[in-house]
């Protein structure tokens, strides 16, 4: 009992400290902001009406009050309701006494203070809205000193400060006030507004639409705050399909910003040259292009997609998340593309590899509700999947860490046929399965497409269930009329 006392005088005597500590600006003392008035009225409707401790408890904890003797008080609220027991002046009394707290309260009178003048519980919500916004606003006051603190550490690195900065920022803006729960039905309308808007589409993607129909029927649209994953293994075309993708949504004049971890800024302009302009690659790269005004005019056409790109090789969560801001800040980006999510880096050392990926997927989903966009990350496949005979991927081949499939809304998996199919069939290999492996709100389904590499484009064949096969290409070669069934699922 006395070490449960003396821990408790020290946090009270720590707190003090913090909350009698005065800023000087202007010349005038600045005490931090408060409600103590409020905190006790809160307090004494709960000693009036102990129901009312139901209602404060949706938007209050312990360390919203500011006053030491408050918070105390309210301690005891606690643990006097999850014993089931009445809360009123009585039971607080006794419960003070049973654990040594009532003369380090101050006696029994400022327990009977605390409801003078209370009638009952009419204002207790608007009342303990206030409090818990002082509360905030010490936390952000408290922030920024730890903060000017860490940025005089000549020894503290600023990239891992101004991540330091924006963990301390949202952990502060998740602590809003708790909604009420509600019935069910509550959201009916909602429902049917949405229902409504996508009947008036036509049935069309009433998120960002890849510029793909079946892709964007399969999944509505890359909504706001989605975090996608397509993943594939290496030379199979994941920084392609995803060109087309940035390429498809820019058309449609939704801006897009790419993260090009891989690539320079040119060889992802000389891709995107190639599927605008349908030059090939290997003609790029060698200049046996003819003429080479035509160029120029693809240039042209580039240039009115709102494509914009960032190459540092050396991407970490912090610099990712400033220039994400910055993106839809200035150019209004609907969508973030990155190629590809192992090269990004974490901020703290210390971690292995897998829960350095861990934190950088659980940032990518943070980032995506922050900015309200869908984030796509191309991702790496392990080598599980060759040693497998159909090669069709599962969730579990993707590298390094299993917190990407949970973190992810979206999770897709790109892979060629087969070895002995394309011997049989020299057609289907240009043919890449898109697996929708894993969809929070929708359909699991396989698109086929025809990816011609050389020119950098992909194009959709069909969705692969059931009896929807979709036709082979036009050039195709076919040995026997059972071409087809190669795009039948596995």
């Amino acid at each position: 009992m006395n070490q449960q006392r003396n821990q408790n005088q020290n946090w009270n005597n720590s707190k003090s400290s913090l909350k009698t500590n005065k800023n000087i600006e202007k010349g005038l003392l600045r005490v931090l902001p408060n409600a103590q008035d409020l905190e006790s009225a809160v307090l004494g409707a709960v000693l009036v009406d102990s129901r009312a401790y139901s209602i404060a408890s949706e938007y209050l904890y312990s360390e919203c009050f500011y006053s030491p003797k408050n918070e105390l008080i309210w301690n005891v609220f606690g643990r006097l309701n999850s014993k089931n027991s009445p809360i009123d002046i009585l039971t607080v009394m006794e419960e003070l006494k049973s654990a040594g707290e009532l003369e380090q309260l101050g006696g029994l009178g400022e327990i009977t203070k605390l409801t003078i003048g209370v009638i009952g519980s009419t204002n207790i919500t608007s009342h303990c809205k206030i409090v818990f916004e002082k509360y905030l606003q010490r936390e952000v006051i408290k922030m920024g000193s730890e903060l000017v603190e860490m940025a005089y550490d000549s020894n503290s690195d600023a990239f891992n400060l101004v991540e330091e900065a924006e963990k301390m920022l949202f952990n502060i803006s998740q602590r809003s006030v708790k909604s009420d729960y509600a019935h069910l039905s509550d959201k009916l309308p909602d429902l049917l507004n949405a229902v409504e808007l996508a009947k008036s589409n036509g049935g069309k993607a009433i998120g960002v639409p890849s510029g793909y129909p079946l892709l964007d029927s399969v999944t509505g649209g890359f909504q706001n705050g989605q975090l996608i994953i397509i993943a594939a293994r290496p030379a199979v075309g994941k920084s392609v399909f995803s060109l087309n993708i940035a390429k498809g949504v820019a058309s449609q004049g939704y801006p897009v910003g790419v993260f090009n971890l891989e690539m320079s800024h040119i060889e992802t302009l000389r891709r995107a040259v190639a599927n605008v302009g349908g030059h090939r690659m290997n003609d790029l790269k060698s200049g046996r292009i003819e003429p080479i005004e035509s160029i120029y005019q693809t240039g042209q056409l580039i240039e009115k997609l709102p494509i914009y790109v960032d190459d540092n090789a050396s991407l970490t969560v912090s610099i990712f998340r400033a220039k994400a801001r910055k993106m839809v800040t200035k150019h209004k980006v609907k969508l973030i593309i990155i190629d590809y999510l192992q090269l990004m880096t974490g901020e703290d050392k210390r971690n292995n590899r897998e829960q350095e990926i861990s934190t950088i997927s659980r940032w990518l989903k943070i980032t995506a509700k922050e900015l309200q966009i869908p984030i796509i990350a191309l991702s790496q496949m392990s080598r599980d999947v060759e040693k497998r005979g159909n090669k069709e991927p599962q969730l579990s081949d993707l590298r390094e860490s299993g917190a990407i499939e949970q973190d992810a809304d979206i999770v897709a998996f790109i892979y060629a046929r087969t070895e002995s199919e394309i011997e049989e069939y020299i057609g289907l290999k240009n043919i890449r399965m898109l697996k929708i492996a894993k969809q929070r709100d929708g359909a699991l389904e396989t698109i086929a497409f025809n990816a011609r590499n050389d020119v950098q484009t992909w194009d959709e064949l069909g969705i692969i269930q059931g009896k929807n096969i979709p036709e082979p290409p036009q050039n195709l070669p076919q040995r026997s009329n059972d071409a087809a069934l190669f795009f039948e699922p596995f």
